[in-house]
């Protein structure tokens, strides 16, 4: 239950106690758990006040336009026209979360019991873990529910949070159960509680809007298996152990071995060949003397256009052809992709904030930019503008912001705290928290206070 005093700037003073409710009818969303198509732009901005226990809602030229007082800290943003939530940068276990509709200044109040809550990817979904418990969820923001992961897998069922992923049109979610070895899909279009599931054999390797593709190890070889949004398996094939795996049409994948062969896998014929490899390109940039190369992970990016794969030195982007678009190098460390969705045009590889962070454009694998040793801050929807925090700990090493994308390099003097999601702008807070253009305009202060905050839309 969320208390909160309540006054609408313009509109008079009044006193509400928002209890919530299982209907999801709080808020200006239309129920709908899909991203706002305009979730790139943003007319408002939502500052968090966490000294005094304030929230404000601010138009484009400072004006306050709502007030809420609420112990509920930290302000993210999933992409829907109307609303945000409040809390995870608090305690979610203990003072769960709440949905702030930014017209009226109700919250609605959304028990999770779990520590850790984060948006997931780019969709409207919050992922919600406990590392002691193992205890996973997620919460459906739109319709103001909680779906246990952990307990829809069944008993003694180990989720791991890194592999939960909705598809891009919001109708299905699915998430690997790590002690049975399979892959769990969710109809999140269904309103029952639980939702309507489906387990497949084999870790979750690509989830698209149509197709589910996973992967079981079995030594040597691995099995890839392709399935409809029913669950029925469209075929099986063999072939040597991946990385990575991307579906690129209605029977076909593209997947990149841990030997660096680009394989082009056909579901319906069963077959797999290798259609590019890697070594020589990257014989080349690292050098004859190098060791072996290895492929140590891969990600999904430009809408299923890319598999990004990092390896020891060096990153590649193949295509929904197979073909290599391009190979660069990298810290040796670097051993991830920082995407936060498969939609994402730009890449973050890196290693550890003690490691240098490369921002790269996946179309072509042109470097936006490399950052010292850092810690990530945010990013725009497309990843293009990227905003870090130096992690130097030696004499004279790098602690303040950085905000780089195309076109863009900036350093500002204050804390960054959000980026926008079209990359034009970010959320600043020092003295003053204000509004960073990057168009050079003078920035838009917004409260003389250091505050925590998100970039927002007041109306479609």
């Amino acid at each position: 239950m969320v208390l909160a005093a309540l006054l609408v700037v313009g509109g008079g003073l009044g006193f509400l106690l928002s209890l919530g409710g299982d209907d999801g009818d709080a808020g200006s969303t239309d129920g709908s758990s899909a991203v706002d198509e305009t979730a790139t732009t943003w007319d408002a901005l939502v500052v968090d006040d966490p000294v005094a226990n304030v929230v404000t809602v601010h138009r484009l030229d400072g004006t306050e336009t709502t007030r809420v007082a609420t112990d509920l800290q930290g302000v993210l943003d999933v992409g829907l026209t109307g609303v945000v939530v409040l809390g995870a940068a608090g305690d979610p276990a203990a003072d769960g979360l709440g949905v702030l509709d930014l017209a009226t200044g109700t919250i609605t109040p959304i028990d999770i019991g779990l520590p850790v809550v984060e948006r997931l990817g780019a969709s409207a979904y919050l992922l919600a873990s406990d590392q002691s418990t193992s205890a996973v969820a997620v919460v459906d923001v739109a319709a103001r529910r909680v779906i246990d992961l952990t307990a829809l897998a069944g008993d003694g069922a180990v989720v791991v949070p890194d592999t939960v992923r909705v598809s891009d049109d919001a109708s299905r979610l699915a998430f690997s159960e790590l002690r049975t070895g399979q892959t769990v899909v969710v109809d999140l279009t269904t309103r029952t509680d639980p939702p309507s599931s489906v387990a497949l054999p084999g870790l979750l390797a690509d989830l698209t809007d149509r197709r589910v593709a996973t992967t079981t190890n079995r030594g040597s070889t691995m099995l890839v298996d392709l399935y409809d949004m029913a669950g029925a398996r469209l075929g099986t094939t063999e072939t040597v152990p991946l990385v990575g795996v991307m579906v690129v049409g209605d029977t076909t994948m593209v997947g990149v071995a841990a030997d660096t062969s680009v394989v082009r896998i056909d579901a319906a014929t069963a077959t797999a060949e290798v259609a590019d490899d890697l070594e020589q390109r990257l014989r080349t940039l690292l050098g004859e003397s190098a060791p072996d190369p290895v492929a140590r992970t891969a990600q999904v990016v430009l809408a299923h256009q890319r598999l990004a794969v990092v390896g020891a030195g060096w990153v590649s982007f193949v295509d929904a052809d197979a073909a290599v678009v391009a190979v660069s190098p990298v810290d040796n460390q670097s051993t991830a992709v920082d995407a936060a969705s498969t939609t994402q045009r730009c890449v973050v590889v890196f290693g550890s904030p003690s490691e240098q962070a490369t921002v790269f454009d996946a179309s072509d694998g042109a470097t936006i930019a490399t950052f010292e040793p850092s810690v990530p801050i945010g990013t725009s929807l497309d990843g293009c503008t990227v905003a870090r925090q130096g992690f130097g700990t030696a004499t004279g090493a790098w602690r303040g912001y950085r905000i780089v994308g195309p076109d863009l390099d900036l350093s500002p003097t204050q804390r960054v705290v959000a980026v926008a999601p079209d990359g034009a702008a970010a959320l600043v807070s020092g003295a003053t928290t204000a509004l960073l253009r990057f168009d050079g305009s003078t920035p838009v202060p917004l409260v003389d206070t250091t505050a925590l905050g998100a970039f927002a839309r007041l109306a479609a």
